[in-house]
This record gives structure tokens, sequence and C-alpha cells, in this order.
């Protein structure tokens, strides 16, 4: 097998290229919207469940595998032929079961595509839409590969793809090279790691206003060099070794019920409508019991600590009615300062109120003198008037 059908092979399994529909693939055991549930989804058709989470089911594997697609999240079903789904936006838990490590399962966002035989991981697509576009896995169980993807390369159409020699030289150095991520690994890729290669590199302009029937004679025109090929080596093998990361066990504790909770419907139960129908009643029933269940735990824990809350609070009350109570009855002791301050002042209330004695006596005295000469003066005018009384009788008597 040359590289060219090599390279088209990866590409028909990884792009969607030249895939044969099918109309049973995967089963929908839980949905908000009751009368969805058992319906056969098709394939190649973006599928989002609306008003809550939705479980589902593929049909076309010995054991199994289940996902749980979190609210509003979009995803796209390949064939089975190929088993790569596309998810768009949003979160979804995978439980992935005995898949032949030759031909594992397969699921891809913008910025990842991730390869697994059997484990349970988390995937988040487009966790920043208003900042950076990005991705995140989180390893729960087993181990997955993980590659990072150039969608504006990848996407190209393959007729074009292979007419490059740069364009070739890329896609097939995405495809080899891998990165294993353990239980407790998590990985967030976000339009920088990906596209930074593109910017620094000059394809992004190239990449942008080239048409594209165009690009392999232009790209391959300028880079096709041993320089260009050295950068597209270093920037594929260095990403993902510093984005892995380990994730705290809380984050583990709040998922692992869930993908507990994602067991297959037995595959004889799938060819008869009406025990399927059935079982996923009963399914339904289960996950409604255990959903109330966690609800009650969850209002009873915080119904404990309200009422502990409550009795904090009352004895804190009584304690500082007591104190108030106590405080009350105690006679009134000043500082050292505040009786200074206080001692000061009655002083000089006590000098102001005999300033004001002073002067009203003095007032008194003044009032007093005044009384005495004015009634002196009268009796000074009362005899010089009776003497001219008398002169005057006098007078009249000599006549």
């Amino acid at each position: 097998m040359n590289a060219a059908t090599t390279l088209m092979r990866w590409m028909s399994i990884f792009l969607f290229v030249s895939l044969p529909a099918f109309a049973e693939n995967v089963l929908l055991l839980h949905s908000p919207n009751e009368e969805l549930q058992g319906t056969i989804l098709q394939a190649e058709k973006p599928f989002s469940c609306e008003g809550g989470d939705c479980d589902l089911q593929y049909l076309n594997a010995k054991a199994p595998s289940t996902l749980r697609l979190k609210k509003d999240a979009l995803i796209t079903f390949a064939s089975p032929t190929s088993v790569a789904n596309y998810l768009q936006k949003g979160s979804a838990l995978f439980v992935v079961r005995e898949h032949d490590l030759n031909d594992p399962y397969r699921v891809y966002t913008d910025h990842l595509l991730i390869q697994a035989a059997s484990s349970q991981f988390a995937l988040e697509g487009d966790v920043e839409p208003d900042f950076f576009s990005s991705s995140e896995i989180m390893v729960h169980k087993g181990q997955v590969r993980v590659r990072i993807r150039i969608p504006e390369i990848e996407n190209l159409p393959p007729t074009i793809i292979l007419q490059s020699k740069v364009l070739s030289y890329i896609v097939s150095s995405l495809l080899k090279t891998t990165s294993v991520l353990q239980k407790g690994d998590f990985v967030t890729v976000d339009d920088y790691d990906t596209r930074s290669f593109l910017v620094h590199s000059g394809l992004a302009a190239i990449l942008k206003k080239t048409p594209e029937k165009d690009l392999p004679k232009v790209l391959d025109a300028q880079f096709d060099n041993d320089a260009f090929r050295l950068k597209v080596k270093n920037f594929i093998n260095e990403p993902l070794g510093f984005l892995v990361d380990r994730y705290e066990p809380s984050a583990y504790e709040r998922t692992i019920v869930e993908f507990a909770e994602l067991s297959p419907v037995p595959s004889e139960l799938v060819n008869n409508k009406e025990q399927l129908t059935n079982a996923l009643r009963e399914r339904q029933r289960k996950n409604r019991y255990f959903e109330l269940s966690k609800l009650v735990k969850t209002l009873e824990a915080q119904q404990e600590k309200t009422h502990a809350k409550i009795t904090e609070l009352k004895q804190e009350l009584k304690a500082l009615e007591k104190e108030q109570i106590a405080l009350a009855k105690q006679p009134k002791v000043y500082t050292t300062t505040e009786g200074a301050t206080i001692q000061a002042v009655a002083e000089q209330n006590a000098e102001v109120e005999k300033g004001a004695i002073e002067m009203a006596t003095a007032k008194s005295r003044t009032t007093t003198a005044e009384a005495d000469l004015s009634l002196q003066e009268l009796e000074k005018a009362i005899t010089a008037l009776e003497k001219k009384m008398d002169k005057i009788d006098s007078m009249s008597k000599q006549r």
C-alpha cells in the first residue's frame, strides 16, 4: 500500500470522506422528550438534545458503547465503518466498551481527535465561544490516544490535499503523531494552540487569500523544503507534552456516578420494540428515582446545615442579651480620661455659675446705689421747695 493510498484511507476515516450512509446505528435510550425514546438515529446528521441530557447507545458492537450528551450539545454520528463522531459543541460523557485496538472508537472536535478501545472520558467542545474556541478532555478510566487537529487544513477537499506535497506531509504527520492520556489526565486545547503554527509559519495568510484550486501550486512553491518540514515536526511533537495536566479528585467524584448510570440495553431487547419500550421506561423510572434521591440527600444536608446555623445564632443572641442585662445593672465607671473630662466640665460650670452670681450682686448693688442717690436729690429738692414755700408765706403776711 503506497503513501497516497494510506493517506486517503486515513482521511476517509477522519474527514467523513466517501462514508456509506446507513439508517441504524445509534439508539436514543433516554431523552427529555419521552416520545423520542427508542428512536434509531441516523448518522451524518447533527443531533442535539434539547431540554436536558440524553443517553445514547451504539448498536453495531458486541459490547455496546454508550454516551451521555449534555443539554444543548451538538454531535454528528459517523457510519458504523468508521465509528467517528464530531462533537461540534457542548459536553458529552463516553463509555467505550471492547473496541478493537486496530479499529478504535473515534470522536473529534475542532481541536482534538480521540481514539479509545475501552475507556471512559468526558469531552467538551467550544468551551469559551466568546474568547477562544477550545476543547477539553478528561479521562476517568482506562486510557485514550489524542492528537491535535488543524481543521483549516484537514477540512480541505481530499483532492486538494493529495495534490500538494506540503498539505499531504502536514496531514500524514498529524495522523501518525498521538499522545496517550491515562486516568486522571486532562488536556485543554484552544484556537491559539492549533492556529499559532499556521500564523507563525505563514500558512494562515496563504490559506485565507488563495483560491482552493490554486493552493497546491502556491504552497508547494513556497514551503516544499526541509526547513518547513522541520517546523511541522516541531509543532506536532511539542503541544500536548506541556498541555497535559491532572484534574482534582473532586472533579472525578462529580461525574463518576454519571458514568456508572450509562449501562447498555441488552441486545436481545433492541429487536423487540415492546420489550425495549418497557426497558426504557424502567430505566427512566430508575434514573428519576436516583435523581430524586440525590435531590433529597442534598436538601437534607442543607437543612441540617441551616438548623445548625440557626442554633448557633440563637445561642449567640442569648449570650448577647445576658451581657446587655449585666452591663445595665453595673454602676457607671468612668475611665481616668472620662473622669478628668467630667471634672473639668464641672469646674467650668461652677466658675460660670459663680461669675453669674457675682455679676448679679454687682448689678444689684449698682441699682441700690443709684436708688439711694436719687432719694437724696429728691430730699434736697423737697427741702428747697419747702424753704421757698416758707418765704412765700412770710411775704404774704407782711402785705
